[in-house]
């Protein structure tokens, strides 16, 4: 196919797929979308595994005769869901080049060049996954893949990164801090125990552990630890010491942070407040090496920038048992916002540098 013609239905694919409410709570979305992937691929001798964990459903889909292989040479991985967003968003637009719509950036662009890839590329030795619940966490979607044993030389997710190589990223720890107090009236908050005066406290002496990082900080201050206090609840009216609350912290790690002793520092500030972490987890960093020989090849084929960010990607779970893993996806801007976008062009030249790079093919 002409590069014209290529970027044309990329486009249309991506339209299609944004037109999917596949938020986290309209699982028959994600059914809509999975079976469009499916009827797009009808006649081609492709292998489909399906899979689902805890009510999120999966997709692994490969060429080849081997029904159950679960080892490949390259991965491809793209997620299907997207964050909450109004209807009107699942109405994609396009204007001045660009796909408006909630998850054209995020990543159903990355879903739509996986699909390409498995229609026009025959080869039996990768294979694109398609997962429903990497924006909250990708447990039941990627992690419970590599627990069932799939592997790869080298993965690629098809996160939209501007046409970059992303090597690193940072990790996610997530924890939830509860206090109880004593309600009375708000005229005499003395004779009561304000559950919300608790939590501010717990987070005070926390947020002293992590450096101050502002818009003037050099890129490398900007990829040390952060903390987000997320969410506070507590109260129901005006004149009422709240008498229980609840606080979410997100924090953002490095590689050379340990999530666990910043969770022992939360869990050490709540103890001193008469606060509890009732819930935390924490997903792992993603970092590859730079001269990895795939990544160096990715880079040749793409004459591509190699560079690091802050947010997360299901990569992590396999780079955390060893595979060397990164990003790499067309241009846009705004995900997860009103705004958000994808740049039509980038579309066909990440279709070009994959293709290339599956088949060998570097000019």
């Amino acid at each position: 196919m002409k590069k014209k013609d290529v970027t044309s239905e990329l486009a249309d694919i991506t339209c299609r797929l944004v037109s999917f409410r596949t938020m986290e709570d309209r699982p028959e979305e994600i059914d809509k979308a999975y079976s469009y992937v499916k009827d797009y691929l009808k006649g081609r001798d492709l292998k489909v595994a399906e899979y689902e964990s805890n009510g999120k459903k999966s997709m692994v889909i490969h060429g080849g005769r081997e029904k159950n292989k679960k080892k490949f040479r390259i991965i491809l991985l793209c997620h299907m869901d997207v964050v909450p967003a109004k209807d009107s968003l699942f109405v994609p637009r396009v204007e001045g080049g660009r796909i408006y719509g909630r998850g054209a950036y995020d990543m159903k662009a990355g879903c739509a060049v996986g699909l390409m890839l498995l229609k026009n590329v025959r080869k039996d030795d990768f294979a694109v996954i398609y997962t429903s619940d990497e924006e909250i966490g990708g447990k039941n979607g990627t992690q419970f893949l590599v627990e069932k044993g799939y592997r790869a030389d080298f993965v690629i997710a098809l996160e939209s990164t501007d046409c970059k190589v992303v090597a690193e990223r940072k990790g996610v720890l997530r924890i939830k801090v509860s206090a109880r107090g004593k309600s009375v009236h708000s005229s005499v908050p003395w004779e009561g125990i304000n559950a919300l005066d608790k939590l501010i406290s717990v987070y005070q002496d926390v947020r002293k552990g992590f450096p101050v990082i502002t818009g003037k900080s050099s890129e490398d201050e900007k990829f040390q630890k952060t903390l987000n206090l997320a969410f506070m609840k507590g109260g129901d009216v005006f004149n009422k010491v709240p008498d229980d609350g609840l606080m979410y912290l997100d924090v953002r790690y490095s590689r050379k942070d340990d999530p666990d002793a910043i969770l022992k520092a939360v869990k050490d500030a709540a103890k001193k407040h008469r606060c509890e972490v009732s819930d935390s987890w924490h997903t792992p960093t993603l970092y590859t090496d730079r001269n990895n020989i795939n990544l160096r090849k990715l880079v040749r084929i793409g004459k591509l920038g190699v560079t690091r960010r802050h947010g997360a990607s299901d990569c992590r779970y396999f780079s955390k048992i060893g595979i060397a893993a990164v990003d790499m996806g067309a241009r846009g801007r705004h995900h997860h916002g009103d705004d958000e976008y994808l740049e039509i062009s980038s579309l066909g030249r990440v279709y070009d540098i994959l293709e290339r790079f599956l088949t060998g093919k570097e000019a």
